[in-house]
């Protein structure tokens, strides 16, 4: 259960990619409406961002506090994550505008390919534009001691059986007529690796993976109608989705590095994957995700590495 309005965080700012739609949408209306929170929506389209922003803070208006500030925002640079000049753009003007930033969801992402230059545009768009991102809002995020939420998924459970290095972080990364058939399973482990490297990099912030379970989002928009009717009587909704991402972000003394929607048989080890999938909905709780023997350490040094050279943000740490 999410805290309550009595324990609203208030004055607080946040960014949040792919919110003008399903889990994005979601949590940012809540944080919003619920909390009080100014959110910067993070859209590639800004009609649609503009869209989103009007029905939540006509929400917000409607609601009993007459004296809420938060109210959703929308710059006017867009995010195409999929461009890196675009992310360096966007963040830009969140840096002049915003310079303190409490907290970055990044939500968006897709389950297609395609080629973005020399990258895989899924891997692309769904990881190595939030890497950029984040790393391009660091000095915010210090300033507000501040929190990065990374959405993982199920998925993570099948990134494959080869040694998490550089040759497979680029192998996934690059596109190729070739390309793994896991690359969407490893975005997704790579959104987990990534925040446990950010919190022993950057230990002043916090940094969490959530897996918001299967949900019936826009992310399945290309798949036939009757797949996705099908989706919605037994995938969640995007508000049930989004609430463990909402938990991990109003939550202060929340210290859980992965949270999912499940009730599990046993939170202390990584979960039979159907059980992460499709299990009795309980809205958060704190697991496992399934990592290599040394907990990731040398598959977050090859991935932060691969990364870094793809977004050529070299830095020594």
């Amino acid at each position: 259960r999410l805290p309550p309005p009595t324990m609203k965080n208030t004055r607080k700012v946040a960014v949040v990619t792919g919110a003008n739609t399903g889990i994005g949408f979601e949590t940012a209306r809540t944080l919003v409406v619920d909390y009080d929170w100014q959110v910067i929506l993070a859209c590639r389209s800004k009609d649609k961002a503009m869209q989103a922003m009007k029905a939540i803070n006509e929400e917000q208006e409607q609601s009993s506090n007459p004296k809420s500030t938060g109210r959703a925002i929308v710059l006017e640079q867009t995010l195409d994550l999929s461009s890196f000049d675009s992310v360096q753009a966007f963040a830009q003007q969140v840096r002049q505008q915003f310079p303190q930033l409490d907290v970055l969801i990044n939500n968006a992402g897709r389950n297609t390919s395609g080629q973005s230059g020399k990258l895989d545009l899924l891997f692309q768009s769904n990881f190595l534009g939030h890497f950029l991102l984040t790393k391009e809002l660091l000095e915010s995020l210090k300033a507000g001691q501040g929190h990065v939420i990374n959405l993982s998924s199920a998925m993570h459970h099948f990134s494959g059986s080869r040694p998490l290095d550089e040759a497979y972080w680029k192998s996934v990364a690059l596109h190729s007529p070739d390309r793994p058939p896991e690359t969407y399973a490893a975005s997704k482990t790579a959104a987990i690796l990534f925040s446990l490297e950010l919190m022993r990099r950057y230990p002043e912030l916090k940094s969490t993976a959530v897996n918001p379970g299967a949900a019936a989002s826009d992310i399945w928009r290309g798949f036939p109608r009757v797949i996705q009717r099908i989706m919605k009587f037994f995938f969640l909704t995007p508000a049930q989705a989004s609430v463990p991402v909402v938990a991990a972000a109003v939550s202060p003394d929340l210290t859980a590095t992965y949270l999912q929607p499940y009730r599990l048989y046993d939170y202390s080890q990584p979960p039979f994957p159907v059980f992460e999938m499709l299990g009795p909905y309980v809205g958060y709780v704190a697991t496992t995700p399934r990592l290599p023997m040394d907990g990731g350490r040398e598959a977050a040094l090859a991935l932060w590495k691969v990364s870094e050279e793809l977004t050529s943000q070299s830095e020594e740490k």
